[in-house]
């Protein structure tokens, strides 16, 4: 049985038309949209090659283009928590998702493996707002602070991936009241909290 459902008229939250291949208008603005309204609520959407990976209030979905054939992960297939926040790839094509309330959740490109990371491996808070990844470093926004993860040699994977590096809490001078987005310049990361916006400058 297929999960997909076609709708003609807009929806509050769609694939643009682009994702099928349908290419914009003449004038610079976009064709006709196309609704996939199988799953709410949908938070981030990131492109990997041939793939769609989207998070959402119901699990991790991947949509495999074209075909339009979609698949979804939950805590039954090994992701940490179904409420998902936010979606990232790094450069093994591994595919990192922040998720409200169980923390980090990582899913491996070689094998499918899943793994978590949670406060107890050292994050800020389980509750993940936002992930951005830039050269060697995974930026993790919660809730109630910053984590850091740094590129280097996983012993026990025995392979080159992220690893923890470091939690940034309000103690350390990180606005409390949580993290809703982050962005980065040349030398300064910049985070949009609900106390207003903070920045600090990038060290290595």
């Amino acid at each position: 049985m297929s999960l997909l459902q076609h709708h003609s008229r807009p929806a509050f939250l769609i694939f643009v038309c682009l994702i099928i291949g349908i290419p914009p208008s003449s004038h610079g603005g976009v064709g006709d949209w196309t609704a996939f309204t199988f799953i709410k609520d949908i938070r981030s959407i990131l492109f990997d090659q041939d793939l769609i990976w989207l998070a959402t209030s119901g699990g991790a979905v991947r949509v495999e283009i074209p075909g339009e054939q979609f698949t979804v992960f939950t805590n039954t297939e090994g992701l940490s928590g179904n409420d998902v926040t936010s979606v990232v790839i790094d450069r093994n094509r591994d595919v990192w998702f922040g998720t409200l309330g169980q923390g980090l959740a990582r899913r491996r490109h070689d094998n499918g493996s899943w793994r978590a990371f949670t406060s107890l491996d050292g994050l800020a808070s389980d509750r993940i707002t936002d992930l951005l990844i830039d050269q060697n470093t995974l930026w993790v926004g919660t809730d109630d602070g910053l984590s850091v993860f740094i590129w280097g040699r996983d012993v026990d994977e025995d392979r080159d991936t992220f690893i923890f590096s470091d939690a940034y809490r309000g103690s350390r001078g990180v606005p409390v009241g949580g993290l809703n987005d982050l962005a980065l310049s040349a030398t300064t990361i910049w985070a949009a909290t609900e106390n207003g916006v903070a920045a600090a400058p990038r060290t290595s």
